[in-house]
């Protein structure tokens, strides 16, 4: 979900920029906050689906939500606004995701520090 996500901002930095705004969220209609909403279920079902294959078993699926969220999202949040833009040259977006996404959720089985390139 974090690759997904990370890859539609990358390529719709206006709706990115636009669903991020405050008022987004104080004007929203019905049928958005019920999408909102539907997002958040999916999220909690896949987060109840890797606990039940035993990863973070014994961590709040609410903690679990917002760290693995976080990523990506600061991620996004920082590419918009240009924080590391002189000093960070993303060449190739794909490793770059694979890379941020594997520092949150490694692959089991994967040695430690090893690219996805």
């Amino acid at each position: 979900m974090g690759r997904g996500f990370l890859r539609w901002a990358f390529e719709n930095p206006a709706s990115f920029h636009a669903i991020t705004h405050p008022d987004v969220e104080r004007y929203a209609d019905a049928e958005l906050r019920a999408e909102t909403m539907s997002f958040e279920t999916v999220v909690h079902e896949a987060i109840a689906a890797t606990q039940a294959d035993g990863r973070h078993p014994d961590v709040d699926a609410n903690v679990l939500a917002y760290f693995t969220n976080s990523v990506p999202f600061g991620v996004a949040m920082m590419l918009r606004s240009g924080v590391f833009q002189r000093t960070m040259n993303i060449e190739d977006r794909e490793a770059f995701i694979a890379d941020v996404i594997e520092l949150v959720c490694p692959i089991a089985g994967r040695a430690g520090g090893q690219s996805l390139r």
